[in-house]
């Protein structure tokens, strides 16, 4: 059976399904502090009940042990393994069942019978009647929804038009500087610098074999899905590559062609540097149409680009060259601030010096080298060089010296902490990428945030490993807090970490904590890899009773999520990014970014206030526990609300994204989520203790061949074909809270399958 088609529903009826709560403070990233050694054995027995949960619970339901469970029978017949993970943690974690015995084909496999988002686990919830454990994983995905879809808009509507205007401008101020430089360092300098502004304009103007177009048609989400698909939006034509000198086409032309292919390292003499073009793949959001493809790639040649004042790879003459190319192109002054400044924004400034920083180095020596010619700049070159010395240098790559990078790869404060275990990976064999995955995956991002357990498994039994992670929680641990985007989602990931475990056996908790942290730090690595640097509606359908729920009571890490994205929001408009909202009649009520705004940080405000409520020792009314039982659906609308015209491909029905963080011997580390997984945990409820269900998120991590980094057509492909999930890829520190998939939970025959207008939960098979 088919999904029901999708209705639009009224931004009044959302707004009446919110709570009213005064917004939180935006939240500040706490400062790592160092882990304690965890005191808690993996059989040891729950703790005891909080008093806020024995509030919820009836007097005689006595401590969540199996026998006390009301609805056991609701699910199929458990294994020993799942009854042991059950009566000792409370709670276990399971793949989704596979197809049903009459039909285990591939092709089964890749139906609607497989939840691909989260919320399509709660609308099965809902469809049988059964508990949902509303899991933190919902609020990370939604919240990294948000994020991609929203830097996909700015980048491809304002960020890509910035630049070229930038880039053109300073293309034309290096062709001046070229046309009067006549000989020597003055005529390799500027022939240097500009065939670097060429090459970064060409990547942005033109397609590489393969390509995808720049506007894609597609189907509007609340439509019948047998609808044929509406015409793409319009698309301004691409205008023709910027004409370029015949001093520097064929240059540009190689490096272009160089770059389109993204094979492995490449020299490029004249700037000094050595880059590693499989970086320059796009990957992430940026490989689903052209016009993102294209900014990728200019951006990547632009933002690894990391020109030494001195060393052997100084080249002082193409330095002064491009900083006088931009002193002098005034024109390209304000869009190339705003590209900085923006993504900003979205991960913090870069640690190096820009452009503009440099050429103030040079006014404060010498302010009529501004307007001079390139020549003076040579003859000043000692003077201009020792101002450059008190630049800053790489924090990563420091002993290089000075760097000046035109934008700058940014430096998160974990790869900061993780850079410390950067010379025990250099050490490593070819055989022991396990090892590798484990210090440079999440489990090494929770162990330098100070997370016990994974400083565990990020360590092993490795004395030295484990002395680099207190060195690198020590290096961030006096950093002042950082206002971004990124750093704020991080800061709200760490609070999961620190969670309590409430009724749980603690240890087992740790983990599961660690899991959603591992889920929302791929996607945040997702969201950002350009930018960092590598190391419902009213219906006549019946309802019936919602069953009790439950929402991992985690207020204030839903607080300070909504917290990044309120303060991401207002921080665009501040900057311009102002679009037109539509008019009352006109079709999609979440078209602009601030509806989008809206519409997350609603559903993260509700989240916030069942949390706080559960915490009070309050059992929810009927009304709440309907709106709980039909999370799915609330979560499934907001996300629908991020997808407009092209921002809606046809991988948008699918959550798995994957993401490359570190490179190591020719290995590219992939992190990222896949399909969901469910979660069968004890909640309490008036009636007694009882199991509910929920969705968390699959991470997986694994090395692929540099030249090959995986985009997220290719890893939804590979999910696609497996038939377990690519259950192989799963960290082996999940193990201890895993048990095999449960079968599927089916309808009792006493009850009627509680059907919506807006969506319908009986296509999966879970």
């Amino acid at each position: 059976m088919r999904p029901l088609p999708l209705r639009p529903i009224s931004i009044a009826t959302l707004a009446a399904a919110l709570l009213a709560c005064h917004p939180a403070a935006p939240a500040q990233p706490a400062v790592p502090t160092a882990p304690t050694p965890s005191t808690a054995e993996p059989g040891a027995a729950a703790r005891p009940v909080p008093r806020w949960a024995s509030a919820i619970l009836p007097k005689d339901a006595g401590g969540p042990a199996l026998e006390h469970v009301r609805n056991l029978e609701r699910l199929p017949e458990l294994t020993a393994a799942q009854r042991e993970h059950l009566a000792r943690d409370g709670f276990f974690v399971a793949q989704q069942p596979g197809p049903k015995a009459r039909d285990t084909s591939a092709a089964h496999a890749r139906t609607g019978a497989r939840a691909k988002h989260l919320f399509q686990v709660y609308e099965r919830n809902d469809y049988v009647r059964f508990p949902s454990y509303v899991t933190v994983d919902l609020a990370i995905d939604l919240t990294h929804q948000y994020f991609d879809v929203v830097l996909r808009r700015l980048e491809r509507e304002h960020l890509s038009p910035m630049l070229h205007r930038a880039l053109r401008e300073l293309l034309q101020q290096a062709e001046r500087q070229l046309a009067t430089a006549k000989k020597g360092d003055a005529r390799t300098g500027a022939h240097a610098a500009a065939v670097f502004w060429g090459t970064a304009l060409h990547l942005l103007e033109q397609p590489a074999a393969g390509d995808k177009p720049d506007a894609i048609a597609v189907k509007r989400p609340w439509v019948d899905p047998d609808a044929p698909p509406e015409p793409p939006p319009t698309a301004s034509d691409r205008p023709p590559p910027s004409k370029l000198s015949r001093a520097i086409r064929d240059e540009v032309a190689a490096n272009v062609a160089a770059i389109h292919a993204a094979s492995g390292k490449h020299s490029f003499p004249a700037w000094g540097l050595e880059l590693d073009l499989t970086q320059t793949k796009p990957r992430s959001h940026y490989a689903d149409d052209g016009v993102l493809q294209r900014y990728f790639r200019a951006m990547s040649l632009i933002g690894m680009a990391s020109f030494a004042v001195t060393g052997e790879a100084a080249r002082p003459a193409t330095a002064l060259a491009l900083v006088r190319s931009y002193a002098a192109a005034k024109a390209a002054h304000a869009p190339w601030q705003s590209v900085l400044d923006i993504s900003n924004f979205i991960v913090g400034a870069p640690p190096t010096a820009g452009l503009a920083q440099a050429a103030a180095r040079v006014g404060e020596h010498d302010a009529s080298l501004l307007a001079a010619p390139l020549e003076r700049w040579l003859a000043a070159q000692p003077q201009i060089l020792a101002a450059w010395q008190a630049l800053p240098a790489h924090p990563i790559d420091s002993q290089r010296g000075p760097v000046i990078e035109p934008l700058g790869k940014r430096v998160f404060v974990d790869t900061l902490a993780m850079s410390q275990m950067l010379p025990l990976a250099t050490e490593l064999s070819a055989d022991r990428g396990d090892v590798l995955m484990r210090m440079m995956g999440a489990a090494g991002a929770a162990a330098v945030l100070g997370d016990p357990t994974a400083g565990e498994i990020a360590a092993g039994d490795d004395p030295k490993i484990a002395q680099a992670l207190l060195k690198g929680r020590a290096r961030i641990a006096g950093l002042d807090a950082r206002d971004d985007a990124y750093h704020r989602t991080l800061a709200a990931l760490r609070g999961v970490l620190g969670s309590d475990a409430t009724w749980f056996e603690p240890h087992a908790w740790q983990r599961r904590g660690l899991q959603s942290f591992a889920g929302g730090w791929a996607m945040l690595r997702h969201d950002t890899l350009l930018y960092a640097y590598e190391m419902g509606a009213e219906c006549d359908a019946e309802e019936f009773p919602a069953p009790h729920g439950w929402v991992e009571p985690m207020p204030q890490v839903y607080a300070d999520l909504r917290g990044m994205v309120e303060g991401f929001g207002a921080r665009l408009e501040s900057a311009g990014i102002v679009e037109r909202e539509p008019a009352e009649d006109e079709y999609g009520q979440f078209h602009t970014v601030r509806r989008k705004t809206e519409a997350i940080a609603g559903f993260l405000r509700q989240l916030e206030a069942w949390s706080a409520k559960e915490l009070r020792g309050e059992p929810f009314t009927p009304e709440e526990r309907t709106a709980i039982a039909t999370v799915g659906g609330f979560a499934e609308h907001v996300l629908l609300t991020f997808a407009d015209a092209y921002e809606l491909g046809d991988g948008n029905d699918d959550m798995a994204v994957i993401a490359d963080v570190f490179t190591w011997r020719g290995q590219a580390l992939e992190v990222g989520v896949g399909h969901p997984e469910l979660i069968y945990a004890l909640v309490p409820t008036p009636e007694g203790w009882m199991v509910a269900r929920g969705a968390v998120l699959g991470y997986r991590e694994f090395l692929v061949p540099a030249a090959a980094r995986m985009t997220d057509e290719t890893w939804r492909r590979e999910l696609a074909a497996s038939g377990d999930f690519l259950s192989q890829r799963r960290p082996q520190w999940l193990a201890p809270i895993t048990a095999e998939p449960v079968a599927v939970i089916e309808l009792p025959p006493k009850l009627e399958a509680q059907s919506r207008c807006e969506y319908f939960g009986g296509a999966f098979e879970l």
